[in-house]
């Protein structure tokens, strides 16, 4: 097979394009897929996860033929767990953690796990991919490493003002969620309330609506609000309460 000015393979193009089938038919083609890797050192697996190809790293780590992939690292270092977590696509991250070959623990050149880039490339504001993703990898049991990079502090008035941003970002967050939460609540107590209301008492009214199709549509109609008002309410209070320490969350 024959590079591109990039260096990498037919093959390469297919992960990184996400063509599954034509990836899986080249290879049977290959001797060793482990040792085909671009010009960054990164194999199949490596490159399945930056493009974020959840079938392709299903069907690579299924077939035992390419597990010498699964901790092989490119040239900065990076397994495919950290370029997982670099690209935050939580589903890869979790079939990648649950899978007892990975080693969680392992370092790239920056002296970093998986969790400690989660922790050290989220902002001020985590996204729900984000936050997907580090539960994934805490749930997991993936550590940090012993020497934390931590990113240098400037000494200027600018680092209290950056502070102080973050924390009103924050509460504006939260007072969103308040009110969402204050709203969905109330749609959960009127949905209760119109579905005890019938004409004349419950049993009567029920009788009369009861070959009605309006009446079928409306009964729908209000258990879907109801039910996703409940798992709405639910995800907020969640997102309000469950939030870990900022320390260990967002560095």
């Amino acid at each position: 097979m024959e590079r591109d000015n990039s260096g990498s393979l037919p093959i390469h193009l297919a992960c990184k394009e996400g063509h599954v089938k034509i990836a899986q038919e080249l290879l049977q083609y290959c001797l060793d897929p482990a040792d085909m890797v671009n010009d960054r050192g990164q194999n199949l697996l490596h490159i399945a996860c930056t493009y974020r190809n959840y079938e392709l790293v299903r069907y690579l780590l299924e077939d035992p033929k390419h597990e010498m992939m699964i901790n092989q690292k490119d040239i900065n270092g990076n397994t495919p767990l950290h370029l997982a977590t670099i690209s935050w696509h939580a589903k890869i991250v979790h079939a990648l953690t649950w899978d007892k070959r990975v080693y969680l623990s392992e370092l790239n050149h920056d002296n970093l796990t998986a969790l400690d880039i989660a922790e050290v490339r989220q902002g001020t504001s985590v996204s729900l991919s984000q936050r997907l993703t580090w539960n994934a990898l805490v749930s997991a049991g993936t550590p940090p490493s012993s020497v934390r990079f931590h990113p240098k502090k400037v000494e200027t008035d600018s680092t209290t003002s950056d502070i102080d941003k973050q924390t009103h970002t924050t509460e504006q967050y939260k007072d969103r969620i308040d009110t969402l939460i204050v709203v969905s609540t109330l749609i959960i107590t009127t949905s209760y309330a119109v579905g005890f209301t019938f004409p004349g008492d419950v049993e009567q009214g029920i009788l009369i609506l009861l070959n009605r199709p309006m009446f079928h549509l409306f009964i729908l109609s209000l258990t879907i609000s109801a039910f996703g008002a409940i798992s709405s309410t639910i995800i907020l209070m969640w997102a309000r309460l469950g939030d870990p320490p900022s320390s260990g969350f967002c560095s």
